[in-house]
């Protein structure tokens, strides 16, 4: 398996008719909490499921395919200034209320994500899967019921419902969730995909 990042609008409108699988990140412990949304050639679908069955679902749902996009609800990147210290990865962070990618929810995300990534890549590593990865952010009331998430987020991706792309801000030191995993490789961060209702 590779990962790959999205990281341009038109790399994002060539692959919108790839397969798509959106997640919204869960992390509870007792409860199903992460959504999981489709579109294969084989099936379209969505359903709610714990930390690890959503991983093993997403790794069974991609583990034939060639090519898929995975759009997961979370920060994928993280800011820094010129001193070194966090700062937001762009505008779409900062109004109309500020989700740095750095305190309280994302920071808890983020980490579910590289757990996430981690076990994907463990389920998939045989496979000749190339999961071409964007990042979902939703944030507010729109970000509670997590399958509503992930289904505005694929739908996003394939262009059927309005949304903004977003790109992390340069200036200071950025670093995508992929050089978190393989540090040999430095990796631009994916494109942001924010659908505009949910």
């Amino acid at each position: 398996m590779r990962l790959v990042p999205i990281t341009s609008k038109e790399q994002a409108r060539r692959f919108k008719l790839l397969p798509v699988i959106a997640v919204d990140l869960g992390f509870s412990g007792h409860r199903p909490t992460t959504g999981v949304a489709w579109v294969l050639p084989s099936s379209t679908g969505g359903k709610k499921f714990g930390f690890g069955a959503a991983v093993e679902a997403v790794a069974n749902l991609s583990n034939t395919l060639k090519d898929v996009v995975l759009v997961l609800e979370s920060p994928l990147s993280a800011a820094f200034g010129p001193v070194g210290n966090p700062r937001p990865r762009g505008g779409f962070e900062v109004k109309p209320q500020a989700r740095w990618w750095s305190v309280g929810p994302g920071a808890a995300t983020a980490l579910s994500a590289l757990f996430f990534l981690r076990e994907l890549y463990s389920q998939l590593r045989t496979a000749g899967t190339t999961i071409h990865l964007v990042e979902g952010f939703v944030s507010g009331k729109a970000s509670c019921d997590h399958m509503r998430v992930a289904v505005a987020l694929r739908d996003g991706f394939r262009g059927e419902r309005s949304c903004k792309w977003h790109s992390v801000a340069n200036g200071g030191d950025v670093i995508s969730a992929l050089d978190w995993l393989d540090s040999k490789r430095t990796k631009l961060p994916p494109l942001i995909v924010q659908p505009l209702r949910v």
